[in-house]
């Protein structure tokens, strides 16, 4: 997995969020299901773990995960522009052209 700017900012706190909750890197491992060389690596920066990975890490040190909270957000504006647009009969043209601006469409590559 590439690191992207937020979570490369958490990894490098994990190790010592680790340990200020008592936590070895042997049990952060067993608890999210991989090797303990992989907790070295994360703590090194060497390596990002995996969406999933990350997310029972979160669990286990009580991180609220900002890459989480980003992807939280962009999902409620999308539920709620999809609501104005389904429900809305007095949206104008002008408005749609507003909403696709910050909206912009991405092919995923």
């Amino acid at each position: 997995m590439k690191k992207n700017e937020a979570d490369m900012l958490e990894v490098l706190d994990l190790r010592s969020r680790r340990m200020g909750l008592k936590i070895s890197q042997k049990v952060l491992a067993n608890y999210v299901g991989v090797d303990v060389r992989t907790v070295r690596r994360w703590e090194k920066g060497e390596v990002s773990p995996s969406p999933e990975n990350w997310g029972r890490v979160c669990e286990m040190l009580e991180i609220v995960s900002t890459s989480r909270v980003v992807a939280d957000v962009k999902k409620a504006i999308v539920h709620r522009v999809d609501y104005l647009l389904r429900t809305s009969k007095d949206l104008t043209l002008d408005d749609i052209l507003k909403l696709m601006k910050l909206f912009p469409y991405r092919p995923k590559s």
